[in-house]
């Protein structure tokens, strides 16, 4: 760990608690098992939920020009700080609506270690 990771993990901590919202984090699971006939499936869900801190923010123009990013999409900051590792298809509930995580979290690197996640959220 070197010296800016230590003062800008610390950072984005602080100020994603002090101007963040409380949300929740559910992580989703997915396991390949035996076929059960009564869903037709072989695969299992499950579904962990941790109570975070987020920063909503919104993307630029310019992030729309592509056509990733829809207009209701919200772009949500999280410390690396969190028990998280944000994953594709992982849901995130703010005041009573679910988004979900559709592609992989943007890192930002403080030196060596990620400092915080931006997560493209969507309804």
């Amino acid at each position: 760990m070197t010296t800016l990771d230590t003062k800008f993990r610390a950072l984005a901590t602080k100020m994603i608690d002090k101007f963040g919202k409380d949300a929740t984090y559910t992580t989703v699971t997915t396991t390949t098992g035996a076929y059960d006939p009564l869903t037709g499936t072989n695969t299992t869900t499950a579904e962990t939920a941790t109570a975070i801190k987020v920063f909503i923010s919104k993307f630029s123009g310019g992030d729309y020009a592509d056509g990733l990013v829809k207009r209701s999409d919200k772009k949500l900051l999280v410390s690396a700080e969190e028990t998280i590792t944000p994953e594709l298809g992982d849901k995130v509930t703010i005041d009573s609506t679910v988004y979900q995580i559709v592609p992989p979290a943007i890192e930002t690197w403080s030196g060596e270690q990620i400092a915080m996640y931006a997560l493209q959220a969507r309804r």
